[in-house]
């Protein structure tokens, strides 16, 4: 008679364990089993492995309780209660951050830290319901969805799923310029760093004005609409076309060093946009 395969979910071996769950308790507080983490190098990976949530959450919130549901819904959970325990943990891949808007006091300021560390989706939340002004400015900085409270979590399980579809889709439309650093007109763009200079001079640029702008050099001289903007920055497909309007006002002022200066960003009127300025790759 065979024996039995073990369970999926029984105790890792010490010797596999990562090194970051040997300090942080915080970063499973609830004592889950953890698996040995797989790098994610490409968003294609999302949806061919079991998603692994990293749900960063105050230890008294009630959104603790979706972490079971979660589980049973077939993505791995790891969660941390602290702010320390959140940027630890990202050294482990995760496939996608759910942040607690209360966590740490000041959600949307970890929100800010985290985003420039990471392009790891993230879908913000909170225990009890926040001003509205909260989610326009968690989208803003950054954040891929919001949801109020009380959460539902089928609806987050959906939103989940649906995210990291999208960025399986659209993994080629964000992915970075094959060359590192490329110049279009006086500018050069570091696309490793995003580091934007005009002659040593450094324009700082939002993390979507970055993928904006890397959706405009991979296609030069090409008109794109505005949902192929949308997809390209991985902006959430129900928010208005005006939105990537917003965006490309902002980057085009940028580019725009002063009343004589060439305009980088044509308007097609019911077309949508293109990058008149040659493109050069090094």
């Amino acid at each position: 008679m065979t024996t039995p395969a073990p369970q999926a979910r029984s105790t890792m071996d010490p010797a596999t364990r990562p090194a970051s769950l040997a300090d942080a308790g915080a970063a499973n507080d609830h004592g889950r089993p953890q698996t040995a983490p797989a790098a994610v190098g490409h968003s294609s990976d999302l949806l061919t492995v079991r998603p692994r949530i990293l749900f960063a959450a105050r230890a008294a919130s009630p959104l603790q309780d979706l972490c079971s549901p979660l589980e049973k819904d077939g993505m791995r959970v790891v969660t941390t209660e602290t702010p320390a325990g959140l940027f630890r943990r990202l050294g482990d891949h995760p496939s996608l951050v759910i942040l607690d808007l209360e966590l740490g006091g000041d959600g949307l300021n970890l929100l800010r830290r985290l985003r420039a560390a990471s392009e790891v989706p993230i879908i913000l939340t909170a225990a009890n319901s926040r001003h509205a002004a909260d989610r326009i400015v968690g989208l803003e900085l950054g954040a891929d969805d919001y949801l109020d409270a009380p959460v539902d979590q089928r609806e987050l399980s959906a939103r989940i799923r649906n995210i990291l579809r999208r960025r399986n889709r659209l993994s080629g439309a964000v992915r970075l310029h094959p060359r590192t650093h490329v110049r279009f007109g006086p500018w050069e763009l570091d696309c490793r760093t995003r580091r934007l200079s005009r002659e040593g001079a450094v324009v700082i640029l939002t993390l979507g004005e970055f993928r904006l702008l890397n959706a405009f050099i991979v296609a030069p001289q090409r008109v794109l609409s505005r949902q192929d903007l949308l997809d390209a920055t991985g902006m959430r497909e129900d928010l208005s076309d005006r939105s990537i309007d917003a965006q490309v006002l902002r980057l085009r002022r940028k580019l725009q060093t002063g009343p004589d200066s060439a305009e980088a960003i044509a308007t097609l009127r019911g077309l949508g946009y293109m990058f008149k300025a040659e493109v050069e790759a090094s």
